[in-house]
């Protein structure tokens, strides 16, 4: 992908999607479209080798959904491939929100996951404001323990190099055509998109992750683990307050959730409203200040999505 003349432009905003093979990042990628635009399936090796992308113009503004290919993989040579393919996005789009994407194994999150998150988040200095984290393909709810999102959370802060991050999904495995099962994770996502903002994301260094080097890492990872553990009654009060969190959380995206899909009908009544804003925008740490462009930047495409969704149900309905 070439870098784009559109790449500073203030009215173009991307959505990138970020985590190494097999997480589900084509999945998600979909799941936010309510579109089947890019392949996801379970092989042995990488679906996505290119980043692929899709992009939308609504009014005055373009949106670009990138889906990354993952980061670390069995050579160097296509780890070195799969650095120069994520740079590319953000050359090709620097205002973006992330999702960054977690697997589960046995119900206890990749460390290949955690070490390629924290690769590129000292190369890009990712932003609480503008990165979302899912954790992928949770347990059935009858087979993890109630603690499960809480209990994570506790561990995710002793992995992550990255202590702050005020959006995360969690996403039940599912069947793949159950579109029920479908919704309530696409609501998940499109309130975490809501509920953030583009970033100008600029190379702070190089991508650093060297395959002689990532044994290593695992193993660092395997002794926090076993501190977890360890340590895990002492922690119980912590696990305790970060479920009760989750699940207020989980109550207010419902909420939002009907509020957002009420504004979608409301829409056309809304612009006039919405062309009077100042652009002033809000305040940042350190002085700075995010543009209202970017604090709304993908709210019009959220409305269009909501309303593909729902004429896309209403014609299953009545077929």
């Amino acid at each position: 992908m070439a870098p784009s003349r559109y790449s500073d432009d203030s009215r173009r905003f991307g959505l990138i999607i970020l985590g190494n093979s097999g997480v589900g990042k084509s999945f998600i990628a979909n799941l936010f479209l309510a579109n089947e635009k890019f392949v996801h399936k379970s092989k042995p090796t990488a679906v996505t080798t290119v980043t692929e992308f899709e992009e939308y113009t609504l009014g005055d503004d373009t949106y670009v959904i990138f889906n990354i290919p993952g980061l670390i993989e069995a050579k160097q040579s296509q780890i070195d491939t799969n650095k120069q393919e994520i740079d590319k996005a953000f050359v090709e789009c620097p205002n973006s929100i992330i999702i960054y994407v977690f697997g589960v194994n046995n119900g206890r999150i990749r460390n290949e996951d955690i070490i390629a998150f924290n690769a590129l988040h000292s190369a890009y200095q990712f932003e609480s404001d503008s990165l979302i984290l899912v954790v992928n393909g949770m347990p059935p709810m009858n087979v993890r323990d109630e603690d499960y999102q809480g209990e994570t959370l506790v561990l995710l802060r002793s992995f992550l190099n990255m202590k702050t991050y005020k959006n995360i999904c969690f996403f039940d495995t599912i069947e793949k055509n159950n579109n029920e099962e479908k919704q309530q994770l696409r609501e998940q996502l499109l309130l975490a998109v809501e509920n953030s903002s583009p970033t100008v994301h600029i190379k702070k260094q190089d991508i650093h992750l060297e395959i002689d080097e990532i044994e290593h890492l695992t193993n660092k990872c395997r002794e926090v683990s076993e501190s977890f553990i360890k340590e895990r009654n002492q922690l119980q009060g912590e696990i305790c307050a970060a479920q009760q969190q989750r699940q207020n959380e989980i109550q207010e995206q419902r909420k939002a959730f009907d509020r957002l899909k009420q504004e979608m009908k409301e829409q056309p009544e809304q612009k006039g409203k919405q062309s009077q804003d100042d652009g002033s925008g809000a305040h940042l740490p350190g002085g700075k200040r995010r543009s209202n462009v970017a604090t709304k930047a993908f709210r019009a495409l959220l409305l269009h999505i909501l309303g593909y969704f729902d004429e896309d149900k209403e014609k299953t309905q009545n077929k």
